[in-house]
Parts: structure tokens; C-alpha cells; sequence
């Protein structure tokens, strides 16, 4: 009879000690996942670049996806405080290549994500073979169920040979026309802008192209957007700092 209630205390102490263990994990995962959503804020609202065009550094963490968009803010800084905000007045020189570099470091934030889905998934990619099609190609295999890979694709929209979105403002519009806008500033022609002059104030203004595809031949049949150029960047930033957090939180937390 002794012997049993001692088996019995010790079957006892051990569910107690089980239950301890989960809900001590169980309250390192909530930790945790409020922790890394401090971290990496999906919701960027604006935090990037102050309101002298200064990019925030502490919004920034010691991440190599972080760093290429910490480096896109830079540029954007530089390009806001370039001739006094006269983008139209400035030099060709001094302002095709912060445009070149904004474009480079979106889009290689992107790619530099890429590779950190293929290491945390442990997905077995050569890093000379990571690329976003790749790694959302190994993720449906794998993982058909992980959101990252739908996530990551949104990303890195196919623009060859595809028209415009119907709403070229829209999240997946914005996300194809950096695509498009980084393939011609870095392959095809040097001028992403269109600038207007507003009369009779005579007040310039700066404006991307909506498909730079478009005829180069009158250069006018170019459609320029609605949005001034550098607020359109800012929102380029924003828009694709805050994907690349929402996958960076999955990646830590799964």
C-alpha cells in the first residue's frame, strides 16, 4: 500500500513538472513573439524617415535585410536635400544615381530575404541559386502550407512581358513598378522622372513614370504618376520594409 502511494506522488510530481515545462514554453513563445514584433514592425506608418528626411536609425536593427533598407532610406534622405528639394533643377549626375541606389537597395533587401528564408528553412539551396523564384519554388514543396512563400512572392511580382496592374497605386501595383523601375534605371535608360511646371506659379515638380516600358519615342506618351516622386519613394520604402518584417517575424517565431 506504501509502496503504491509513492508511485502514485511520483507520477504525480512528473505531470506536475510536464505542465510546469508547457506553460513555461507556452509563455516564452507569447514573450517572444511580442518581443520580435516590437522588432520588426509590420505596420510601418511613416517611422523611416523623420521629418527633416532623416531616416530613423533605431527603426533599424543589425540585420542584413535591415541594413539594405536602412541604406535605401539614406538615399532618400540624400535625394530629398538634393539642390534644396528641386529634383527638376538638379544635376543629372548627382540625381540618377541616388535614384539607381533606391531602386538597388529595395530590391536587394528582397533578395538579401530570400536568402534567409532558404537558411531558416533549412531548404538546402547554394547560395548562388537562391533567388526569390527558387526559394518559393523549394517552399511548395517543402512547406506548402508556410505562409512565407506566398508572402515572399508578392515581393518579386514576374513584370516580363505583363501589363501594368489595373491600379498601379495599389500594393501589388507599387510592388511591380519597382520592379519595373529597378530595371530601367539599372539595364535599360538612366531617367526614371518626369518633371511637370505647373504655370503660371512656375512651381516644378518631380514625378515617376507609371511604366517606363511605355514608347520612348515622343518621350511625352510616357505616363507620369499622379504622386510626386519622393513621396512615392518614401512609400516604396515603407510598404516593402513592412513585407519584409511580416516575414521576418514568421521566420523567427515558427
Amino acid at each position: 500500500m506504501i509502496l503504491q502511494l509513492a508511485r502514485h506522488r511520483e507520477w504525480a510530481d512528473l505531470a506536475l513538472v510536464l505542465i510546469g515545462a508547457i506553460l513555461g514554453a507556452v509563455g516564452f513563445y507569447v514573450l517572444r513573439r511580442r518581443q520580435l514584433q516590437s522588432q520588426f514592425p509590420t505596420d510601418s506608418g511613416g517611422a523611416h524617415l523623420g521629418p527633416d528626411a532623416t531616416p530613423t536609425v533605431s527603426t533599424y536593427i543589425n540585420h542584413p535585410v535591415h541594413d539594405r533598407l536602412y541604406f535605401a532610406a539614406r538615399r532618400l534622405s540624400d535625394l530629398r536635400t538634393l539642390n534644396h528639394g528641386d529634383l527638376a533643377g538638379a544635376s543629372h549626375r548627382e540625381r540618377q544615381p541616388l535614384a539607381q541606389e533606391i531602386f538597388f537597395h529595395l530590391c536587394g533587401a528582397i533578395d538579401f530575404l530570400a536568402q534567409e528564408v532558404n537558411s531558416v528553412r533549412k531548404l538546402g539551396l547554394d547560395e548562388e541559386d537562391v533567388s526569390v523564384s527558387s526559394v518559393c519554388q523549394e517552399l511548395a514543396k517543402k512547406y506548402p502550407t508556410d505562409p512565407v512563400g506566398p508572402l515572399l512572392s508578392q515581393l518579386h511580382p514576374t513584370t516580363r512581358n505583363k501589363p501594368l496592374p489595373t491600379d498601379p497605386y495599389s500594393e501589388d501595383g507599387s510592388l511591380f513598378r519597382v520592379l519595373l523601375l529597378r530595371n530601367f534605371v539599372s539595364h535599360i535608360r538612366h531617367n526614371p522622372f518626369n518633371f511637370a511646371l505647373s504655370l503660371p506659379e512656375g512651381d516644378r515638380s518631380a514625378h515617376l513614370f507609371l511604366d517606363p516600358r511605355e514608347p520612348h519615342q515622343p518621350k511625352d506618351q510616357r505616363t507620369p504618376s499622379k504622386r510626386e516622386a519622393f513621396d512615392e519613394l518614401v512609400g516604396f520604402l515603407e510598404l516593402i520594409t513592412s513585407k519584409c518584417n511580416r516575414i521576418l517575424t514568421e521566420l523567427t517565431v515558427l
